[in-house]
Formats: C-alpha cells, structure tokens, sequence
C-alpha cells in the first residue's frame, strides 16, 4: 500500500483506506461517516474506515426513539444515533470499519451485495488469526428483530461464530453474533458499516467478542490487515492508506 506522499499522480488510485488507531468519542466517530457519506456524490474512489471507541457508548438505531429507557449500567454511557438502522449497538471493545461506495462508482449498483462480499473477507481473516465463523445464513435459523440490542438480534447476513452462547456462558443454542453490519443510502451514495467485536464489554458480558470465543485469537495481526482485506474483498487493489489527518487533504487529490 501506498501513503499520500507517494502518488505524484493519483490517477492509479482505487480505494482510500484510514485506519484511526486513536480512538474517538461516538460524536465524533458518526460525524465523520456522516461527513464521508454526504460527500461521496463528489468522489470517485471508494473508502474504507477503521476506528475505535474511546469510551463505552450507546449508538441507537435511525429509527429507535431517542427517549428510549435502557438499563441501568447503560444509564451514564453516551448515546449517539447511527446513520443506518437496526438495533442498539453498545461500541466498546471493538474495531468498526465504515465503507463508502461514490455514486459514480460501479459498485454502488448492487449495494446488498455488499455484505456477502465484506462478511465473507472478514471470515477469512478470522480463521487465518485463530478463530471461525462464518455467515448466519449458512445454517437455518429464524430471523427476529426484538430486542434492544443489536448483537442479541438475528439477521441472515450476521458473521457468527461457531462456538454458541451455551458454551460461553449463556443459556442458548444460538451462535455467538461478532459481527453486524447495516447501511445507508443517500443520493446514490452507499455507507455500510459494522461492528467487529473483539471482547465482551463489562457493561454486556453476555456478548462475548471473538478473543473470548477463541483466547489464542491473534488480534493483533487481525486489526493489522482488516483494511486491506475489506478493500480487497471488494477487487479495489491499488490502495492508499492515509491517517486521519490526512483524509481533507487527500480528497483533494483524489476524486
């Protein structure tokens, strides 16, 4: 992968990836894909964000009341609204990743294919650092959309696990869900993004994250090579990674 400083031409560019190390408040983190989704209609190239949560926080879905009541150990977290739907999501020990597909670019023509292609690149990465999974739809299973958060909701396009809640510490059969996925669509311009659970967070130990589900999991090498393969999952080969800093500077460039 190439950095910003390297393109004298930046023609050759297919995908802009920044992976933001330093976490960031939930504000923060939703108004940055906020901002990227509300410029897509002006870019040509795709982009792939991964980020981090600096403290626990509640982001509800597009269409969850405000006002809704949560639990007490929920109480004090922040709470922010996500761009797409679905269920609360308690964003704590976890990777999010965010993909913004330009209505200009080809790939925005089929947006539901988009889960398949990011779920199944993420599988793969977590059988090569220790762990398996696969999709929730590779089994039977019922749909339901009760519920208050996320991760205790089935959906067929969910990455789960295949050891199951039972053999973690809940009473259920069910597969352990570590990744979910939702979208929004604005004016042709297409915002997926998902959450990676890597550990349970204290406030929800009910939902384990894939390193409790597999202690010898490399999280590291994980974390190392998501971006690329999200790109690639998605054949957008010639990449260019930025920092977050330079994500302003580089849309200038690169269009």
């Amino acid at each position: 992968m190439k950095r910003i400083t390297d393109h004298q031409n930046a023609d050759d560019v297919e995908c802009v990836l920044v992976d933001e190390r330093t976490p960031r408040s939930g504000m923060e983190n939703m108004q940055i894909d906020e901002r990227l989704l509300e410029n897509g209609a002006s870019r040509r190239v795709p982009i792939v964000r991964i980020y981090r949560w600096k403290e626990p926080t509640i982001s509800l879905g597009y269409f969850q009341p405000a006002d809704v009541e949560v639990e007490d150990r929920w109480a004090a977290c922040p709470r922010v609204r996500r761009l797409s739907g679905g269920g609360a999501i308690l964003h704590d020990r976890e990777i999010t990743y965010s993909v913004v597909i330009p209505s200009s670019h080809e790939l925005h023509r089929d947006p539901y294919s988009l889960y398949a292609r990011i779920h199944r690149a993420i599988i793969h990465q977590i059988s090569i650092f220790g762990g398996k999974a696969r999709l929730r739809s590779d089994a039977p299973f019922e749909k339901t959309e009760e519920g208050f958060l996320c991760f205790l909701r089935r959906d067929p396009n969910d990455v789960v696990s295949d050891v199951s809640h039972e053999e973690y510490m809940i009473a259920s059969a069910d597969p352990a869900k570590i990744v979910g996925s939702a979208q929004r669509r604005r004016r042709g311009t297409v915002l997926q993004h998902g959450s990676l659970l890597m550990r349970s967070s204290e406030l929800g130990r009910e939902i384990p994250g894939i390193c409790d589900l597999y202690p010898e999991f490399d999280a590291t090498g994980f974390e190392s090579s998501l971006g690329k393969a999200i790109c690639e999952s998605l054949e957008l080969h010639r990449i260019c990674q930025v920092n977050s800093e330079e994500v302003e500077e580089f849309r200038n460039v690169v269009r």
